[in-house]
């Protein structure tokens, strides 16, 4: 299974480093996005219910129309979906990647994240000792913590307490192993040599 970085020797974007548009309406702006992209929504509702992206970019002026759709909520109301002009499916967000080209240009036309086979980029991250730090601190947030002791919740079982406790300090030293795990040998080695 692909966790996002290099798969059968392509190298996958990531969702952070594109333009997005959600179907409510929220546009987020790529960490990475250039200065002279320059972005204008139009909505227009009627029976066939469609949008028209315009935007401009690296000189050239560009426009789609994208369709969307509703679903009925269980308590009322709908749902907007939107409808990628790739391959018709139905999504909450289309994307416009900044560092994606095509024919020597960069690509112009908003898509899903099926179509340009994007990640996330926790996904990619291959830096293991934050997922173990994460987690110690997942299973920190149900315990009582004062001054670096945990302390039992009331209303916990003992076993459940200490299971807990078990279990955060096998997450504390799995991350500790990845993390001295990525730094180069001679790095520790004259670090331990310090400490004697």
């Amino acid at each position: 299974m692909s966790r996002g970085g290099l798969r059968w020797g392509r190298y996958h974007i990531s969702v952070e480093s594109c333009h997005s548009l959600s179907a409510w309406g929220r546009f987020v702006w790529a960490w990475n996005g250039d200065g002279d992209d320059k972005f204008k929504v139009k909505w227009w509702e009627n029976n066939n219910g469609y949008l028209v992206l315009e935007h401009k970019r690296d000189g050239g002026k560009y426009q789609e129309q994208i369709s969307f759709s509703k679903t009925p909520c269980h308590f009322g109301g709908s749902r907007i979906w939107l409808t990628c002009p790739g391959c018709g499916r139905r999504v909450g967000k289309l994307y416009l990647p900044t560092t994606l080209y095509s024919n020597g240009m960069r690509v112009q036309n908003w898509r899903c994240r099926y179509c340009y086979k994007l990640t996330y980029e926790q996904r990619r991250s291959r830096n293991l000792s934050r997922i173990f730090e994460r987690r110690a601190q997942q299973v920190a947030q149900r315990l009582i913590t004062r001054r670096n002791y945990f302390y039992k919740p009331k209303n916990m079982r003992w076993k459940t307490f200490e299971q807990l406790v078990d279990k955060y300090n096998a997450f504390v030293e799995q991350e500790n192993a990845h993390f001295l795990g990525g730094l180069p040998r001679s790095l520790i080695n004259s670090f331990l040599q310090d400490k004697t």
